[in-house]
């Protein structure tokens, strides 16, 4: 009787396991089935497009002086003027601060509508350049640098540099006071594009320079197109590297950016056509638009990428510092376009120039 009983549970626990094993099998498959039918989805089904949120919109100050910025109130919201504009921007990951270049707008078109203005005069009060704490969301000061293009963050050094191209000044900025003092440059350098160069504490400046007698000529001397750099350690200019050097107007100066991993400074520029031609539709010749490798050590030039003969007036310039690749935008091609550049072979990556709309080529 105990051995039937014996044999009977037995059973029991076999057939349990049976029914447990067959259990798991059903979730096992049901499992991957499910993992398969959501990665088949993956594939047949195209993502949803990516689009920019309108999070929150936050009035700015104005960039001329305006009866509502007092002393009392000196971060209220201004009034839209003709021709103001915004340029280059620099986020402090660090301190959540973004530094707003507010250029105001261009003295040489305010001139054509204001026949008040005197651009020798009231220039030096045109644009500022806006702090924001990111943080708060909110406007926390107001810094009377006018006519700023070019702004770079040194993290390190917790200090921003701003250029100011009208008075040919670069303003170096203290975080944490929004004090500031000025690097002259030369007469006439008119610098653009910033960029900050960690390992060698130096500030890179592209300036594309401005015309002496604007009255007369628009051509720029071939001196004030050049890439300087200012030593942060002194705030003082220790080298400038001469970059106007094709044809018989030299070359129009486009952004600048650093490599770490390489090691080098890199900049855009791009043979310019005859500034006094009456065609405003005149472009550069083509085959001189160019890639231009710099040693931060030897202030020297090290190579001379010619670009594609597609790529006219490259101005705008990124860098993808993990793999070393640049992109570089060719504002004046038809269609405006992208190309990229292998950094350490320095050669065109071979491939079809990336079309992107105009509007887009502004924040590169």
């Amino acid at each position: 009787m105990a051995e039937i009983s014996g044999e009977i549970f037995q059973s029991a626990n076999i057939k349990k396991g049976k029914v447990f094993t067959l259990l798991i099998g059903v979730i096992t498959a049901g499992i991957l089935l499910a993992l398969l039918v959501r990665l088949v989805t993956q594939f047949v089904t195209p993502p949803p497009p990516q689009r920019l949120l309108l999070v929150q919109d936050i009035p700015l100050p104005g960039a001329l002086p305006d009866a509502y910025r007092t002393k009392q109130n000196p971060t209220a919201s201004g009034i839209g003027v003709l021709f103001d504009h915004f340029d280059f921007q620099a986020l402090d990951s660090q301190t959540h601060l973004l530094f707003i270049a507010h250029t105001g707008p261009n003295p040489d078109r305010e001139q054509q509508v204001n026949p008040h203005f005197n651009p020798n005069t009231d220039a030096k009060n045109d644009g500022n350049v806006i702090v924001f704490d990111t943080i708060q969301n909110k406007v926390i000061s107001v810094l009377p640098i006018p006519q700023v293009a070019g702004i770079v963050v040194a993290l390190d050094l917790q200090r921003v540099y701003a250029a100011d191209a009208n008075g040919n000044l670069i303003y170096s900025i203290d975080e944490q006071t929004l004090k500031f003092t000025s690097i002259q440059l030369q007469d006439n350098d008119s610098p653009d594009g910033l960029e900050y160069d960690p390992l060698d504490h130096l500030i890179f400046v592209s300036n594309p320079g401005a015309p002496a007698n604007p009255n007369q000529s628009q051509a720029v001397d071939r001196k004030n197109q050049n890439e300087t750099m200012i030593d942060t350690r002194t705030n003082k200019v220790i080298a400038r590297i001469p970059l106007g050097i094709d044809g018989k107007w030299g070359d129009d100066v486009g952004h600048v950016r650093f490599d770490p991993g390489l090691h080098r400074a890199y900049v855009v520029v791009q043979q310019l056509p005859d500034p006094d031609s009456p065609n405003p539709n005149l472009l550069p010749p083509p085959g001189t638009a160019r890639l231009v490798e710099i040693n931060p050590i030897t202030h020297s030039i090290i190579t001379r990428l010619t670009l594609p003969d597609t790529c006219f007036t490259p101005h705008g310039l990124a860098i993808d510092t993990l793999q070393h690749i640049a992109f570089i935008a060719c504002i004046d091609a038809d269609p405006p376009s992208l190309l990229r550049v292998d950094l350490q072979t320095m050669k065109v990556i071979p491939e079809p120039p990336f079309p992107v709309p105009v509007l887009s080529l502004i924040h590169i």
